[in-house]
């Protein structure tokens, strides 16, 4: 397995073993926790991104009002 050494302040250091222990994890898989929740975070974003980008989000389809008359029924409601 392989390590990653990151420089934080004594208070930074003191801040993130508080958190950890609140969460009640070691200091290394709560920042792996940390780590991951924010690529998932990142990823959704992504998925958004794309869809407002898409055919499907730019092209809404049909208004409710079009929708009755073509089931013909403009007349009943």
């Amino acid at each position: 397995m392989s390590m990653i050494a990151i420089r934080v302040s004594d208070k930074e250091k003191l801040l993130i073993e508080k958190f950890a222990s609140f969460e009640g994890l070691p200091t290394s898989s709560y920042l792996k926790k940390l780590f991951y929740e924010k690529l998932e975070d990142y990823e959704d974003m992504k998925a958004i991104e794309e869809y407002e980008n898409s055919e499907e989000y730019n092209n809404p389809g049909k208004s409710f009002s079009e929708f009755v008359k073509e089931l013909g029924l403009d007349n009943e409601v």
